[in-house]
């Protein structure tokens, strides 16, 4: 007959098994979810960029900086032109070196004709807008 001491460490082991495989079933769900999330916004991101397919020269106005390790990250706010109107955006930019972004630095600016709240600066010039 198994003694309380025995039959308590076997309650630990199973309660333990069952705890740590709980925790793998949840990761490997959650990571498929995560996963789909992911790739459904990288879709819609490479979509939403297709449609930028206009340019115009633009220039930073402001730059708010953030550090995450040794990746610079940036809101750059930038103007640009079209049609005689000046318009005003922010994009998000990342890995760059700190003097790479800076106010009056100049750029192209890739943007949605039908939607011109839909833009982003690149500083190479060569870029081709549209994601072409």
């Amino acid at each position: 007959m198994a003694s309380k001491k025995h039959l308590a460490i076997g309650c630990f082991v199973v309660g333990g098994v069952l705890f740590v495989g709980g925790i793998f079933v949840f990761l490997i769900i959650s990571g498929a979810s995560m996963s789909k999330s992911v790739e459904e916004h990288a879709k819609w991101v490479t979509e939403y960029r297709k449609k930028r397919t206009a340019s115009a020269p633009g220039t930073i106005t402001e730059y708010k900086e953030s550090r995450s390790g040794k990746s610079y990250y940036y809101n750059v706010t930038f103007d640009f032109e079209v049609d005689g109107k000046k318009y005003t955006d922010t994009s998000a930019v990342s890995n760059g070196h700190p003097a790479t972004y800076g106010k009056g630095k100049k750029g192209k600016v890739c943007y949605d004709p039908a939607d011109l709240d839909n833009s982003s600066f690149v500083l190479e010039m060569d870029y081709v807008c549209g994601g072409q």
